[in-house]
């Protein structure tokens, strides 16, 4: 009697889980997962928490407009990704694949900037200069070596 009393709780228990498994699933899937950050969000995190929360609207007002872009970005990054996968090289496709990541990227570079002109008028000068630092930054992938900037000895005046 004691067994099956053990046994129904490990069944219900079982059930519970897999059902909750199964609802994460399905809301991850049906619902695309968690929100994406807006916009600069990444650039925004050396910001106090009080200036982000002031700038918050800008870049979610920004959001849709950048959505689109974002997701030609996905796609042609796969595509790049299945060329590289792919046994023969066709240079057509990766002439055109990589023409296209181009653009996109000037474009959301554009759409970045544009985002960067409404929020940086709301800035002091030390959270600008941190937010441009962030901005103008670039974004190496980790262990590359990084340019080495000229010695004042070397520099060439303009």
């Amino acid at each position: 009697m004691v067994n099956r009393r053990w046994l129904a709780a490990l069944l219900v228990l079982s059930l519970v889980a897999n059902l909750l498994l199964i609802g994460v699933v399905v809301g991850r899937w049906g619902f695309g997962g968690a929100s994406r950050p807006p916009p600069l969000a990444w650039a925004l995190t050396e910001l106090s928490p009080e200036t982000t929360e002031k700038v918050q609207p800008a870049l979610r007002q920004n959001l849709e407009q950048t959505k689109s872009i974002r997701r030609q970005l996905r796609e042609v990054l796969r595509e790049i990704d299945q060329l590289t996968r792919a046994e023969s090289f066709n240079l057509k496709n990766w002439d055109e694949a990589l023409a296209t990541l181009r653009g996109v990227s000037a474009s959301y570079q554009q759409e970045v900037h544009r985002t960067a002109l409404e929020v940086l008028p709301s800035l002091s000068v030390a959270e600008r200069k941190r937010l441009m630092k962030r901005l103008l930054r670039p974004q190496m992938p980790r262990g590359a070596p990084r340019p080495s900037r000229p010695s004042p000895d070397t520099r060439e005046d303009h």
